[in-house]
């Protein structure tokens, strides 16, 4: 059975595994790893931005930033709001740590925007970006 710190650990990425959708952050997790912001220590991504509760405005041109690993060579981002893919930002982006992106005038106002960021040689590693805003 399961110590208290390991049922823990547990059931932090099981949250997290269902809360992305099932893509895999690290496929290697053991005991003494730790969940951050949807994020598993040790993971190819890290978002600098969107920041958590961050609201960007429609028609304005922002960066995602992100740091991955370099062994990634080529990158899909892609706009999610809720558990729905609403766009596809850029596919197969040759490394490089941000993109700048003018967000759609066509964009609904929500609080439930992410960013998904995933390889384009194996899709199922990714990373999320926390929730974000989008308004007028």
């Amino acid at each position: 059975m399961f110590n208290s710190k390991q049922f823990v650990a547990v059931f932090a990425f099981i949250l997290t595994a269902v809360s992305l959708g099932g893509c895999r952050n690290n496929s290697n997790i053991s005991e003494g790893d730790l969940i951050i912001d949807n994020q598993v220590k040790g993971t190819k991504f890290t978002f600098l931005s969107p920041q958590p509760a961050e609201t960007w405005k429609k028609g304005e041109s922002l960066f995602i930033q992100y740091n991955i690993h370099p062994e990634l060579k080529y990158i899909n981002i892609e706009l999610y709001r809720k558990t729905s893919l609403w766009t596809t930002i850029v596919k197969n982006q040759a490394f490089s740590e941000s993109f700048l992106w003018r967000i759609p005038d066509t964009l609904k106002s929500s609080v439930h925007y992410k960013i998904k960021i995933s390889s384009s040689q194996n899709p199922n590693e990714c990373g999320w970006s926390d929730p974000f805003s989008v308004s007028n």
